[in-house]
């Protein structure tokens, strides 16, 4: 049978116990945090580097008379992502890669326009979009 440090004898179930309370103390609930923060780290940084990178289309819209347009509205066609110009007529916008979209441009007085675009991964694309009234 074991025995404790003072020479007494020591059933197997007080054995257990203390084995138990050793994997409970502060120093390994320090190690278990470590450890389960490191897994979860690991976890999200293969997601962040799995997802592909997508397309840009920046550029600006003028309108009839070569004037810059602000607040214009710029949608990606069945997504819900709208961006505006700017005070000097210019925008961006990520939009999905290897695959077709269109965007619709919309301002107040004014036609609104389709474009169709298929970027490939990483492909930026300028352009310039003019609007008549």
């Amino acid at each position: 049978m074991p025995r404790s440090a003072f020479g007494r004898n020591i059933c197997p179930t007080t054995v257990m116990f203390q084995e138990d309370m050793e994997y409970f103390s502060p120093k390994s609930a320090s190690v278990n945090k470590t450890r389960l923060l490191l897994f979860f780290l690991l976890l999200f940084t293969q997601n962040a580097f799995s997802q592909t990178r997508g397309a840009v289309v920046s550029g600006s819209v003028v309108d009839e008379n070569e004037a810059f347009l602000r607040g214009v509205s710029i949608s990606v066609l069945g997504l819900q992502k709208v961006v505006t110009t700017s005070d000097s007529g210019h925008f961006r916008l990520a939009v999905p890669a290897n695959r077709a979209f269109a965007l619709l441009f919309s301002h107040a007085g004014y036609q609104t326009i389709q474009r169709n675009f298929l970027l490939n991964e990483g492909e930026e694309e300028l352009i310039k979009v003019r609007m008549e009234p």
